[in-house]
């Protein structure tokens, strides 16, 4: 019983370490294009993941260009209320509690 769970651990952490051997063999073998992608997508990753400290941070020119990568515009409504459109292709990297008015379900509507 304990035995049997010890040796399904030990495959579940060799099934892992295969994996992670085999990414890495992937990285590896990248040539210098994907290599520079996958740079540029980490660092992208890591602007998004820390976007609210950037922006805290930032002089005007900044925030603009911040604001100007992740956003398309700012609506006013009929209500005279300020609302941020954010671009499409990044909608799914925002959710319901930055944006509260935004639709949370992103699926097309029939």
């Amino acid at each position: 019983m304990i035995v049997d769970g010890y040796f399904s651990y030990i495959n579940f952490i060799n099934t892992k370490l295969d994996d992670i051997e085999k990414t890495t063999k992937e990285i590896e073998n990248l040539n210098e294009w994907e290599r520079n992608k996958l740079l540029e997508l980490e660092i992208f990753v890591d602007i998004l993941n820390k976007a609210e400290e950037y922006y805290k941070n930032a002089d005007y020119v900044q925030k603009r260009k911040i604001a100007k990568i992740l956003l398309l515009n700012i609506v006013v409504t009929h209500e005279k209320r300020l609302e941020v459109q954010v671009k499409p292709d990044l909608q799914t990297l925002f959710n319901s509690v930055w944006l509260p008015r935004q639709d949370s379900n992103l699926w097309p509507k029939d």
